[in-house]
């Protein structure tokens, strides 16, 4: 790593002692040397050092420009939260978790003893006739008690860690919402 350091220090006091001499007395140019940075070689910064078993080897793109056009995967991948279910499943790196959803039915919105005793977590007070207590939340249901509750469904959520554009290949770029295919 200190060797890659200080290829790159002595790659970057050549670069700038070029430019101090092109532009020295014109404070209107970029002081910059009059060639392309982007044909600037890799193998003047190769990143192995002496004690690497392929020291001496150069990079295997050190003949291609730096900023050369490949084909490859651009944007931003839209993130898995907050997807709906469709989308969720397209998504590479998201998943749909399945959990009861929705907003309980408050218990002391329940007019009567019966639809009282139908909210979870709730019961009727024949002393002051009305519903009290505290209504259990949907996500504290399970597949099979779930749509029993009033106020609550049973369906998914979008979680997951997406996989970013840069590491999609051709083939799925296009299904991520939010990548495109770059060719060039």
């Amino acid at each position: 790593m200190q060797h890659l350091l200080l290829h790159l220090l002595v790659a970057s006091l050549f670069l700038t002692a070029c430019g101090n001499e092109a532009g020295a007395g014109d404070p209107t140019t970029d002081a910059g040397p009059a060639v392309d940075a982007a044909t600037f070689d890799a193998a003047v910064v190769d990143a192995s050092s002496p004690d690497d078993d392929d020291a001496g080897t150069p990079a295997e793109d050190a003949g291609q420009p730096i900023d050369a056009d490949v084909p490859d995967c651009r944007g931003n991948a839209v993130t898995c939260y907050g997807r709906d279910v469709p989308a969720c499943e397209i998504g590479i790196g998201c998943v749909v978790i399945p959990r009861c959803l929705g907003v309980p039915a408050r218990c002391f919105e329940q007019p009567t003893p019966d639809d009282c005793s139908a909210v979870a977590g709730c019961t009727w007070n024949d002393g002051l006739g009305r519903c009290g207590g505290a209504q259990r939340q949907c996500a504290t249901f399970d597949e099979d008690t779930c749509e029993t509750q009033p106020g609550c469904f049973y369906g998914g959520v979008c979680g997951g860690q997406i996989t970013r554009c840069a590491l999609l290949d051709e083939q799925t770029c296009d299904t991520q919402i939010g990548c495109t295919w770059d060719p060039s």
